[in-house]
């Protein structure tokens, strides 16, 4: 693809990789988001603005013929979830709009918790098949992200140049804004973690994610939806992992499943009296009681999309960490 590419979310962790990576291999590149908490890259063109200002959507797009959509509220809990349906699916929809109008072909980055129903069963291998109804999901951010996939299935079927990828976790270095895995990192690693939660987490290499998503955007099909997902681990392995690296012991003890959703409820309500984030996301403790495994086969195949394994992520986050002073 020739021209100019805009990221939008290009201030945040994956946003941030996807404009390296295209800056890397020569490309035009605009970043698009709200602030820059770190410089992006020689040769990218930052512009301030919100997904949600037509003005500045219409100026960021002036002369792009891709855009990859990564902005979003990532976290898996809001003061006001209603910000999941202005911020992921009112603000996909305009970013759709814009595109279109730019004439310009556009990747949106939703995620692999869209895969993950209410139904999901122990064990079960999911992929792009998996076409879940946004009620069946398990929070407001997969239900938003779902809506937004479903916004960008329906331009596709109408004619536009548009298509969707879903990241599994993505770890390594950058993450300025310590999203959940990343905080999850920093937690085990200075041995802030009492106990864990026996489930299987899939994590991703966020430097192959962000290669995945450029492959997508040169080479994948309008309307598809494309699994970028990488290892399956289990909790227990990756503490392990984390205090090998760290000499920090890993925690001995494991929350039965039934304590932490008990758990993860009562945060929910103190969360929503309070204001402050809860510490185990009702969401994220949803999602770790479903023991599912996914395959990016589809990925692999039509894009070319091969993530290492995650151990050399894993320790240069930690290094990151350390650097940044989390650690």
């Amino acid at each position: 693809m020739t021209g100019a590419v805009l990221v939008t979310g290009a201030g945040g962790f994956v946003g941030g990789h996807v404009v390296a990576q295209l800056v890397s291999a020569g490309r035009r590149v605009r970043g698009f988001d709200l602030a820059f908490p770190v410089p992006l890259p020689e040769g990218a063109e930052p512009v301030e603005g919100s997904i949600l200002d037509a003005s500045d959507l219409t100026r960021a797009m002036d002369g792009v013929t891709g855009v990859i959509h990564a902005a979003a509220i990532a976290h898996l809990w809001t003061r006001d979830p209603g910000d999941y349906a202005r911020v992921n699916v009112d603000g996909t929809a305009r970013v759709l709009h814009a595109a279109q109008a730019a004439g310009a072909r556009m990747v949106l980055v939703s995620s692999f918790t869209t895969l993950v129903g209410r139904d999901a069963a122990d064990g079960a291998v999911l992929d792009e098949g998996s076409e879940l109804a946004p009620e069946a999901l398990l929070g407001p951010y997969p239900t938003s992200k779902r809506q937004a996939e479903l916004a960008v299935e329906a331009a596709a079927a109408d004619g536009q140049n548009a298509l969707t990828v879903l990241p599994s976790a993505p770890v390594g270095p950058g993450d300025t804004r310590l999203t959940p895995p990343t905080a999850m990192i920093r937690d085990l690693a200075a041995g802030r973690t009492p106990a864990l939660i026996d489930c299987l987490l899939n994590l991703v290499d966020v430097r192959a994610l962000a290669s995945g998503i450029v492959l997508a955007l040169d080479a994948g099909r309008a309307g598809r939806r494309y699994l970028l997902s990488g290892e399956d681990v289990a909790m227990r392995e990756l503490a392990g992992m984390i205090a090998r690296i760290t000499g920090v012991p890993a925690p001995r003890a494991t929350v039965p499943m039934g304590v932490a959703l008990a758990a993860g409820r009562v945060e929910a309500l103190v969360s929503r009296m309070t204001g402050k984030p809860p510490k185990a996301p009702l969401t994220g403790v949803r999602l770790a009681a479903r023991h599912v495994q996914f395959d990016a086969s589809r990925a692999r195949e039509e894009l070319g999309f091969a993530p290492p394994p995650v151990s050399t992520a894993l320790r240069d986050a930690i290094d990151w960490l350390r650097r940044e002073g989390h650690l």
